[in-house]
């Protein structure tokens, strides 16, 4: 073979090669207009999507724990928002579609749909949405291929709002000048002598303050509700807080509680502060009343002894009672909840008040002389305590409302009393009364309101329920028993006369005994304290 031989070849495959390259020009041609077109689908895609979730954000402002009908229609508040976010960010509302919702997790569910590809629809639904889910559509027409296509992408925001309250008897009325039964509760339990809590009555602080000044170690809000802090190390941290802000009548409280008495024993916030996953802010930054969170460290402290405090009543008087023994009993602390609407109930545990009177009445009763009834008259009151739900959360006229019940009230009482009579300067037992009584009151629900700032805080709180018991008339006597000497007695002259006087006494003893009781100790045995204590609605978000 020679080189004229291959020329000849090479020429003649001249053709072939300019064929080939018109074929690939064809190709490249065509894919880079499929290029092109697709390129611009998913470039409408993308802004599709970045509008969808500013227009979500802008409705999701406007979610205020209102139910879906208000925030619908023309005027509705979501409506409203989703046409001026359209306006802003040049999207037709024609090309919207508007879901409110509720979302778990991943899962929008939906409630109404109060905007249809643009046209605004009829909703009537009074299901409160918590989530709005906007849908964009956008066409593209193709460049270099026939037709067009039209996508949609849809945005989810949600409100995680969240906020804080506090329900139960705080022991916080305080007299001027201190209160000798406060300090006999407060002193025992941290082992002090009597000093004035009365400097205490307007100390806040925030868990983010007290964490900050543990003396052994800085802590996080949440790593201080789950962290048993020594007594005196939680005093130390008060008293670094209050006096940063200038409290100096706290602080020289509790130099004189730590100076007074030897601090042992630990502290964990978190046996009566319960904080739900993504309520942080909101619980480290809520002011709380130091006197509160003392009371509360001082029934966890003593739970095993069960908190009781002997009542003095050397000071009664009451005609027809020569002395009187009384006993209170709070088996649980007031408790603190952080977190999101609808989560769950906060309760506080049973309240018990007893009362045991001797009894040494003289009655008179026709035909007979100087008789007399005689004997003890124990009264059991017990009261299963209260419950409260964080209802709903208002970011947008900020307000939370609590739902709570105050649970029944149980009177229990059962007496031996001895009919006496003098005979001749004799006195003799003419009957023994054996009388079991018993009342029982209802639960009772109630839902409170706090507009914040105005009435969020400790000393704001607000009282459900009743706020003094009241023995008379809770008292009714379902049985008598009477033994009665040798049928000289008539029964019906013994029931007449001791059941009205019994009840006259149990009447003064609501005045000179149960009702100051509750006043001074400010305990609510048929009702509950209630206190809005931190909202923070800076929780808007979108959903995954």
């Amino acid at each position: 073979m020679n080189i004229r031989w291959f020329r000849h070849r090479a020429g003649e495959q001249s053709g072939a090669v300019l064929a080939m390259v018109s074929v690939a020009v064809v190709a490249m041609i065509g894919a880079t207009a499929l290029a092109v077109d697709v390129g611009r689908v998913t470039n409408n895609n993308r802004t599709l999507q970045a509008k969808a979730d500013v227009i979500a954000m802008d409705a999701g402002r406007a979610l205020s724990g209102a139910t879906a009908a208000s925030l619908s229609g023309a005027t509705g508040a979501v409506v409203t928002a989703v046409q001026n976010s359209a306006t802003r960010n040049s999207v037709p509302f024609s090309q919207l579609t508007v879901g409110l919702g509720t979302l778990s997790g991943s899962t929008f569910t939906l409630i109404a749909t109060p905007v249809l590809n643009g046209a605004i629809q009829t909703v009537t639904s009074t299901s409160v949405p918590t989530a709005v889910r906007v849908t964009a559509s956008g066409t593209v027409n193709f460049a270099f291929q026939k037709g067009s296509k039209t996508t949609t992408r849809s945005a989810t925001s949600t409100y995680s709002a969240t906020a804080g309250f506090s329900i139960g008897s705080w022991l916080a009325s305080i007299p001027a000048g201190g209160d000798g039964i406060l300090n006999a509760l407060l002193g025992d339990a941290f082992r002090l002598n009597a000093v004035s809590y009365t400097g205490l009555v307007n100390a806040n602080v925030t868990l983010q303050q007290l964490g900050a000044n543990i003396p052994v170690t800085a802590l996080s809000p949440t790593q201080l509700l789950d962290t048993s802090v020594g007594i005196r190390d939680f005093m130390l941290a008060s008293i670094a807080a209050l006096s940063a802000q200038g409290n100096a009548a706290a602080v020289s409280v509790l130099n004189s509680m730590i100076a007074s008495a030897p601090l042992t024993g630990t502290v964990q916030l978190g046996e009566f502060i319960d904080v739900v996953g993504g309520a942080e802010t909101a619980a480290a930054t809520a002011s709380l009343n130091l006197l509160q969170l003392l009371t509360a460290s001082a029934f966890v402290l003593e739970k095993s002894s069960g908190h009781a405090l002997a009542i003095p009543t050397t000071s009664i008087s009451i005609p027809g009672i020569t002395s009187v023994t009384a006993s209170l009993t709070v088996t649980e602390p007031p408790k603190i909840y952080f977190g999101p609407s609808g989560g769950p109930s906060i309760q506080t545990a049973q309240i018990r008040l007893s009362l045991t009177p001797v009894v040494n009445l003289p009655l008179g009763i026709p035909g007979l002389l100087n008789v007399g009834v005689y004997g003890s008259l124990p009264i059991d009151l017990s009261v299963a305590g209260a419950t409260g739900t964080l209802s709903s959360i208002n970011c947008a006229a900020p307000s939370i409302t609590v739902g709570s019940t105050t649970q029944g009230v149980n009177l229990n009482s059962a007496l031996t009393l001895r009919v006496r009579a003098t005979v001749l300067f004799i006195p003799i037992d003419v009957a023994t009364l054996t009388l079991n009584a018993g009342a029982k009151t209802t639960p009772n629900s109630y839902s409170t309101t706090f507009t914040s700032p105005a009435e969020f805080g400790p000393s704001n709180a607000e009282s459900v329920g009743s706020n003094t018991l009241g023995l008379d008339g809770l008292l009714n006597f379902s049985g008598a028993n009477i033994s009665i000497l040798n049928g000289i007695i008539n029964l019906g002259q013994i029931a007449n006369a001791v059941v009205p006087a019994v009840n006259g006494l149990l009447g003064s003893l609501d005045d000179a005994l149960v009702a100051p009781l509750t006043q001074v100790l400010g305990v609510k045995l048929a009702g509950a304290d209630i206190a809005a204590l931190g909202l923070n609605c800076s929780g808007l978000r979108l959903a995954g």
